[in-house]
């Protein structure tokens, strides 16, 4: 577990007020908070395979592969390649394309929880719905190119 899996995992547990499985803030937010937890920690496209909407639906299949048994998706917004290089990369960048990634993890359903945490509740029918959306869309835009 790397250390944005450990700070996102350490937001999720009730350790810090003597409770033991998740925190209150958890609980609120989940619509039944029983089962366990899965981690997203990234989603990797190659660059040809880039802007064409692959990176929502495929995020969404693996959860929907991945969740049976779990009462919610975490996951933990971050840079996972650097184009100029991790020490030439500026905040700048960093807020840009964290943007970005949040973005795409809000269309497939994700909700922001706390200290940059998001949440997907796999009780809520909204991400199955986004799911569905995306692979409409990428549905149309093979059949557009085929027939082209």
């Amino acid at each position: 577990m790397d250390r944005n899996q450990r700070r996102g995992a350490s937001r999720l547990r009730g350790v810090k007020s003597g409770q033991s499985g998740y925190c209150k803030a958890f609980e609120r937010q989940i619509e039944s908070p029983v089962g366990d937890l899965l981690v997203l920690d990234r989603v990797y496209l190659d660059k040809q395979w880039r802007g064409f909407g692959l990176g929502p639906v495929v995020a969404a299949e693996a959860i929907r592969r991945l969740s049976p048994g779990c009462c919610a998706v975490a996951t933990y917004p971050a840079m996972g390649e650097y184009s100029k290089g991790r020490d030439e990369t500026t905040d700048t960048d960093r807020r840009r394309a964290k943007k970005k990634i949040a973005a795409l993890w809000e269309s497939i359903g994700f909700e922001r929880f706390r200290e940059g945490v998001w949440l997907l509740d796999t009780a809520q029918q909204t991400p199955i719905d986004l799911h569905q959306q995306h692979c409409a869309h990428l549905k149309a835009l093979a059949h557009a190119y085929r027939t082209a």
